[in-house]
């Protein structure tokens, strides 16, 4: 072979490498540029030409390097005549000759592998996959060239690589279409464009030519419509019908933590790689949860997480971008069901699939009925389950059940039911032969039903949570003392209302709720946390204060309010117990926070539906203060709680305290006596019964104590005298007691628990512990202004404060002018009442009194005597401990006897003795009426009687209506051998006051008005 001979060897070998790669070069650049090369610009054509030429070159000489090698190491390994040659460069260059014109015949026929669809979009197919007999012929040389080509034969489905795509579809995506109940349309429409776009199949490609389906769908809807279910499902089938294809169509679901990384610009890269990664193959991408990565978020916010975050939608537009203007065969999804939070630019470019629209009651019964056929349950009522459904969902004001909720409630009755099975598996040695089996029921639902919505329940604010005691209340029935015929009735109604199963079948509709209204103490709190109890309900304590106390900005006492019945609606059934509610409930008068308050009460009283098993219990001592409107929601069932009205009452209570310390009682200490004890001391509510009982065993505890420590009884303990003087000094008292009574001579030594008892004593000393100081300083003062000895003019009369409980002496003194004019004038304590807890006003009501009975006195003279005393002028000054206080005055007609008595007495000269105290009322005609102050709403009138200390009350005179009612109270004054006498007259009044007959009055009357 001579030069020329391997130089045309050389050149054929040269051309014969480098056409193919320029071949391949070109067809992959138009691949990349998706479009073809005869629409592209000069400038573009040059650059690329350029590039590719050399990229085409160094792979030729490279090539040729090698062959040309081999070349050299042939010769040297099998020496030949240069002659030898020519043999074979004739078939070399014939070979190559055959393959050039091949390459020029391939060239011609592959330039119309394109299909212009319009002037601008072109469908663009690789041209390895158009023409697959020439890809087959350089298919090495495109394997070494061409990325793309690399990817797309590696992505190309073999049976074994399908069938292992298929057991991995059914471990990562198990859910198929047969699961979509109801969801045929929304999954049709979804599929249609990855079968367009991804899977490209021929036939959709033909139907939706011109007009092809969205590549972006954000699925909307609230938790539980199946957001999630469908498009799993969706890719599911992308998978199966890429197969079918053979198209290996990439499904990835991707979630907040596989894109959001702490350090600074990595949750961006990571978007960007899934989005690279996705428009090289055919992809179906599922973004669940979505808001996370598209919330709004201000641009002027320079936080750095919401950086991050800003950086991370941009690069999702840029993704998104990628996907919608190119023909990358990729569908993206998107689910939230907090559509409103979603960025505007984003939603612009999606179509919506909406699933809260198109929830129907036939969805939901196929749903079920799916359900129940699968776990065997068919035999269930179908409507009674989705009624009873329909009502769980009501707890959070909606109506509307989704199919999670039905599948949600079906795998909690099969969780219920297969619990004990699995205990007995476990804990059964023998393995029984009889199957373990279980049977649900219709109650299995309703159980279950409780825990649906768990997934929508919401952040409580911390203000309610701290601010509201959830209690089981230990409670019951038997516990509430008193409250005869009133405790039987608000537990029957409110009983029946937390059983609406029960008042559905009898046509009765719950009311809103109760007020009970009572003074402190009479235990309002008492029975409704007894109410709870002995109908298994959850008690939400809520004091209206702590409600106001914990909010700190505006608008949050009326979200503590919301919240707190959201709360009880997931707890139900449950009773919310607001305290003291005037507070929030009060009546509007123009302030903005009040107001908001109680409109939001109105509010959640009118949205709390019938049947929904939460009753509202409102507690008040102020019922006036309380909104007009908030009234009505309640009418009829506004009840008071009353004080203890009788002894009777009295004694239940007592009997169930005392029951707490059987075992520490002395046999001395009966219901009895104790009651006796909180006669004298004016102890009338049940909640300071209680206390005093248990401050009795307190004191006696710390007397034992102090017994202890005084003897070195207690190990470690530090004694000091004056710690423990009270204690010692009590305890040497009842030891006292002890020992003349029984004659035992107990020791401080040997003082034990067991022979050491609470004693009447204990009781004596706790109520005089809970009475307050200014009481003391009441009583002082009012004996300091009482005289020893009879006087005339001095009526003393009796008061109380507005509650009747506390009382006090009041000295009514009288003064005559008889050459006056007639006037009236009253003067001292009687001077202001409160209308409200601010406003002091004047109070009419002892002048009316004072006129009333002078009238009368005028008019007995007259027809007595025959003496006219219309001219007489009248001054009466009532003294009193309590008079300079706004309000405390006294006030009402109560005084009426007393004003009488101190006139008549100045008229008659007759004194009236200091230790006779009266009240009534008394009017124009001389009767004597009715007062308060001496029933079981408050004894304060029989009290002041006997807490005096150095006056002593002898006699007590009382409107006979009074005396008749007030048996029981009138007990404590026959006790301290007080006389008590009924009166119906003035005359009866000032004859038993005076000590005196009519007769001798009249004959008094004459001689001081000095009558012929």
């Amino acid at each position: 072979m001579d030069v020329l001979d391997i130089t045309i060897l050389e050149i054929a070998v040269l051309i014969a490498i480098l056409v193919p790669y320029m071949y391949i070069a070109a067809r992959t650049i138009e691949f990349n540029k998706r479009k073809p090369i005869f629409v592209w610009s000069r400038s573009e054509t040059i650059a690329v030409l350029i590039r590719y030429l050399f990229f085409s070159a160094l792979l030729s000489f490279l090539t040729y390097s090698m062959i040309m090698i081999a070349i050299v190491l042939i010769d040297a390994l099998l020496p030949l005549n240069p002659a030898s040659y020519i043999p074979l460069t004739i078939p070399v260059l014939s070979l190559l000759l055959f393959f050039f014109t091949g390459i020029i015949y391939a060239a011609y026929k592959l330039k119309h592998i394109y299909e212009i669809i319009d002037e601008q979009v072109y469908d663009f197919t690789p041209w390895w996959v158009a023409h697959p007999k020439s890809a087959r012929i350089l298919s090495p040389l495109i394997y070494l060239s061409t990325p793309e080509y690399r990817r797309w034969l590696a992505a190309q489905l073999t049976p074994r690589k399908k069938r292992k795509i298929l057991a991995s579809l059914e471990l990562d995506l198990p859910k198929s279409k047969e699961h979509l109940v109801g969801r045929e349309k929304e999954f049709r429409f979804i599929m249609s464009s990855i079968l367009y776009h991804v899977v490209r199949d021929p036939q959709f490609r033909k139907v939706f030519k011109g007009d092809p389906p969205p590549k972006f769908f954000l699925i909307k809807g609230m938790t539980g419509t199946g957001k999630t279910l469908l498009a799993e499902v969706c890719m599911r089938e992308a998978v199966v019908e890429g197969l079918k294809a053979s198209v290996n169509v990439q499904v990835r679901g991707v979630k907040s933590s596989d894109v959001f990384n702490p350090y600074y610009g990595e949750s961006a890269r990571n978007l960007n790689q899934i989005f690279k990664s996705a428009v090289n193959v055919p992809s179906v991408l599922f973004f669940d949860e979505f808001d996370s990565f598209a919330k709004h978020v201000s641009r002027h916010d320079t936080q750095m997480a919401q950086i991050e975050d800003l950086r991370v939608q941009s690069t999702f537009i840029e993704g998104l971008k990628k996907v919608l203007d190119t023909e990358a065969r990729v569908v993206v999804i998107a689910a939230t069901n907090s559509f409103e939070s979603v960025r505007d630019d984003i939603r612009r470019r999606a179509y919506f699939v909406d699933l809260d629209q198109n929830i129907t009651r036939e969805m939901l019964e196929a749903v079920l009925h799916a359900e129940l056929i699968k776990n065997g349950w068919d035999y269930l009522d179908e409507k009674q389950i989705m009624d009873t459904l329909e009502k769980a969902v009501s707890v959070y004001r909606q109506t509307q059940l989704t199919p999670f909720d039905i599948i949600d409630a079906v795998q909690k009755v099969r969780n219920m039911k297969v619990e004990p099975l699995r205990e007995k598996l476990f804990t059964s040695s023998v393995k029984s032969a009889k199957p373990l089996t279980y049977e649900v029921t219709l109650e299995d639902f309703k159980l279950a039903a409780r825990g649906l919505r768990g997934y929508l329940e919401k952040e409580k604010s911390t203000e309610v949570l701290s601010s509201v005691l959830k209690i089981k209340p230990t409670v019951t029935y038997d516990d509430v003392g008193g409250l005869i015929g009133i405790k039987e009735k608000i537990f029957k109604s409110i009983s029946l209302s937390l059983h609406p199963e029960i008042g559905t079948k009898l046509g009765w509709v719950p009311p809103k709720g109760y007020i009970l209204w009572g003074e402190p103490g009479c235990g309002k709190t008492h029975i409704s946390k007894a109410i709870a109890k002995e109908n298994s309900a959850t008690f939400f304590y809520a004091p209206a204060a702590q409600l106001l106390i914990n909010a700190k900005w505006v608008g949050e006492p009326e979200k503590n309010v919301r919240d707190l019945f959201d709360y009880a609606r997931k707890e139900s059934p449950s009773i919310i117990f607001f305290d003291e509610f005037d507070i929030i409930a009060g009546r509007r008068k123009g302030d903005p926070v009040g107001d908001k308050i109680t409109a939001q009460i109105l509010t959640e009283l009118d949205g709390l539906q019938p049947l929904e098993n939460v009753i509202v219990i409102a507690a008040t001592n102020k019922l006036e203060a309380i909104d007009e409107a908030v009234l009505n929601r309640f009418e009829p069932n506004i009840i008071e709680i009353p004080l203890p009205r009788n002894d009777e009452e009295r004694i239940s209570i007592i009997k169930i305290h005392l029951n707490n310390y059987l075992q520490h009682l002395d046999e001395e200490v009966t219901v009895e006596s104790v009651l006796k004890i909180f006669k004298r001391h004016r102890i009338v509510s049940p909640r300071v019964m209680a206390e005093v009982i248990k401050e009795a065993n307190r004191l006696r505890s710390q007397e034992i104590f102090a017994a202890w420590e005084f003897t070195n009884k207690v190990p470690g303990a530090y004694y000091s005298p004056e710690i423990f003087k009270e204690d010692l000094e009590r305890l040497k008292k009842v030891i006292e007691l002890i020992k003349e009574k029984t004659g035992n001579n107990l020791r401080i030594e040997d003082v034990t628990p067991e022979n050491y008892k609470v004693k009447l004593f204990h009781f004596e000393q706790a109520a005089n512990i809970l009475e307050q100081e200014v009481d003391a300083e009441i009583i002082d003062a009012q004996e300091s202004v009482i005289p020893s000895e009879p006087q005339i003019g001095v009526a003393y009369g009796l008061g109380t404060d507005p509650s009747g409980r506390k009382g006090v002496i009041l000295m009514v003194e009288c003064n005559i002018h008889r050459n006056g004019t007639g006037k009236l004038i009253v003067t001292g304590a009687a001077k202001t009442l409160l209308v409200t807890p601010q406003t002091p006003v004047k109070d009419e009501s002892v002048i009316e009194s004072a006129t009333n009975v002078i009238e009368y006195i005028k008019k007995y003279i007259y027809e007595n005597i025959g003496v006219d005393i219309s001219g007489y002028d009248f001054t009466f000054q009532i003294i009193s401990p309590l008079e300079g206080a706004a309000g405390m005055g006294v006030s009402g007609p109560s005084l009426g006897a007393a004003l009488s008595l101190s006139a008549i007495s100045e008229l008659s000269k007759i004194p009236v003795a200091s230790d006779t105290v009266l009240t009534g009322k008394a009017d124009i005609k001389g009767n004597i009426g009715p007062v308060g102050g001496t029933g079981w709403r408050g004894t304060g009138k029989f009290l002041a009687a006997i807490k005096t200390k150095k006056v002593h009350v002898k006699k007590f005179l009382i409107p006979e209506w009074n005396y008749q009612t007030s048996i029981d109270e009138i007990e404590i004054l026959r006790e301290k051998n007080i006389e008590i006498i009924p009166v119906k007259t003035q005359i009866h009044a000032w004859l038993s006051a005076l000590n005196v007959d009519e007769k001798i009055l009249v004959e008094k009357l004459k001689d001081a008005l000095a009558v012929n």
